[in-house]
């Protein structure tokens, strides 16, 4: 399609502390999954990105070991994308907007630039609509909401859809802006970033507190002349994921991409764990196809009355050892994601050696530690990107 090259920037200065108070602790919030697949993912595979265009995400790197994740999530899927780290917390997006600019070469900075939220995805088109106009135009992308609540910043329109006021939480029509910003010049939206944080021309959110938002810096743009072009997007084409209700509820509301290989670990020490055993239920009646992986050293009826005992339906029964499946969910496994695998064991370097098991002690733990080996495996490839389904493995024990 013609038109220039484009910087689509992925500013990510927020912590998510809404998914740490409800629960999402192994995973910062750009890589909760959602079906699957990380958050993040859904935004950037539905960028139309073409060659000549880059790729900027921005994000504190103290937080949740964030600069681990980028680099092992997202650069090994985009390996051309700019990784931008912030020295800490932002004062707004604004302010996460120029320090992102300022750490990309110039050749970056000045192309048209795209403002892209790191929890909202699109099934429009956005990239090739902005890009027909971003030669001559500015671009905020909006779509119709008659509800009261000002949720969101707002936009008042001209006859040919040309923006002329913009205003954050405050509803000043029903066009309201769905976060994706653009900019024609990324060196004047630099300037202009610079120029609202040296002013200190801050704005309220939700919860009172003030930031610097990118409104802010539309509205200085509009007060010098600059023209903005409202681009419409059909809220359904809008998919925002920004709290863990709207995650489940945009999950309860349609299908996975694909049914999942879902296989679950069996134990020969305790009860099935009721939350596993739930889950494998609901699994099954989803539709995902079920595999448990069977104790070389229990026979086949005790793990077929075991699960029929705890109405547990399946699809396979495989001999423990490293199973075909994308997640691996069990109380022996080490994600190098989350941390050193030392901290994680318990087992540090330059320690003392332990001295050598013996009898029944000697067998359990050469078995765990064999479990435990092909679990991690499985948790780094995940880890890599070269899992893409949905296979979670949970632990079922059974009654000693």
């Amino acid at each position: 399609m013609a038109g220039p090259s484009l910087t689509v920037i992925v500013p990510l200065g927020g912590v998510g502390s809404r998914f740490q108070n409800e629960g999402h602790f192994s995973r910062p919030k750009p890589f909760v999954r959602v079906f699957g697949k990380e958050m993040l993912l859904w935004v950037l595979d539905n960028l139309s990105l073409r060659d000549g265009d880059d790729l900027v995400l921005c994000f504190n790197p103290s937080w949740m070991s964030l600069s681990v994740w980028m680099r092992e999530v997202v650069a090994s899927k985009y390996p051309r994308c700019h990784l931008v780290e912030l020295p800490g917390p932002t004062r707004g997006a604004a302010e996460t907007v120029l320090l992102a600019l300022k750490g990309v070469p110039a050749s970056v900075r000045k192309k048209p630039v795209m403002l892209c939220d790191g929890d909202t995805f699109y099934t429009h088109d956005i990239v090739s609509s902005f890009r027909a106009v971003g030669a001559k135009e500015n671009a905020c992308f909006v779509f119709h909401d008659t509800q009261p609540k000002p949720m969101y910043s707002y936009c008042r329109l001209g006859p040919a859809k040309e923006i002329l006021e913009t205003k954050e939480k405050v509803k000043i029509s029903d066009w309201a802006n769905s976060g994706c910003y653009c900019f024609r010049d990324g060196e004047q939206l630099e300037a202009e970033c610079a120029a609202l944080l040296a002013e200190g021309e801050m704005q309220l959110s939700q919860d009172k507190v003030p930031e610097y938002y990118t409104s802010g810096v539309i509205s200085r743009l509009l007060a010098k002349g600059e023209p903005f072009r409202a681009l419409e997007v059909p809220i359904g084409d809008i998919h925002v994921l920004g709290t863990p209700a709207q995650v489940e509820s945009w999950c309860r509301g349609r299908a996975p991409p694909a049914a999942a290989r879902l296989a679950f670990c069996l134990s020969a020490l305790r009860a099935p764990s009721s939350e596993a055993a739930a889950f494998c239920r609901t699994a099954f009646a989803q539709g995902h196809h079920i595999v448990v992986l069977t104790p070389a050293d229990l026979a086949l009826s005790e793990v077929k009355t075991l699960l029929r005992r705890n109405n547990l339906n399946y699809h396979e029964l495989v001999e423990a050892g490293e199973p075909n499946c994308d997640f691996l969910v069990c109380s022996h496994a080490l994600d190098p994601l989350l941390g050193t695998l030392e901290r994680q064991s318990g087992y540090y370097s330059g320690g003392i050696p332990a001295p050598p098991a013996s009898g029944q002690q000697a067998s359990v733990q050469a078995s765990a530690g064999r479990a435990a080996r092909s679990k991690e495996d499985l948790a780094a490839a995940f880890g890599l990107g070269l899992f893409m389904g949905a296979v979670i493995t949970c632990v079922l024990s059974k009654r000693s």
